[in-house]
């Protein structure tokens, strides 16, 4: 098992460490779980992706951007 030091601010602390003891777990257990929870989206978006990734070749995907109009965002979508 391996030991992180990870900082919060005192507000994070704060509402974690009030969930923690009306759950009455730890939080290096809440900190565990939270991680592991995150983990395990970050995989199964990975997967999902993965599943539908059609493969295609450099000139395909170059005709792909063609089909994409040349023009100007409307203004609401500007950066």
């Amino acid at each position: 098992m391996n030991t992180i030091t990870i900082p919060l601010s005192d507000a994070i602390y704060s509402k974690v460490k009030e969930i923690t003891e009306f759950e009455n777990i730890s939080i290096e257990n809440f900190a565990s779980s939270a991680v592991s929870e995150k983990l395990a989206v970050f995989i199964s978006a990975k997967e999902f992706f993965k599943k539908r990734l059609t493969p295609v070749t450099k000139e395909e995907f170059e005709q792909i951007l063609a089909q994409v109009p040349d023009v100007e965002p409307p203004e609401y979508d500007r950066l």
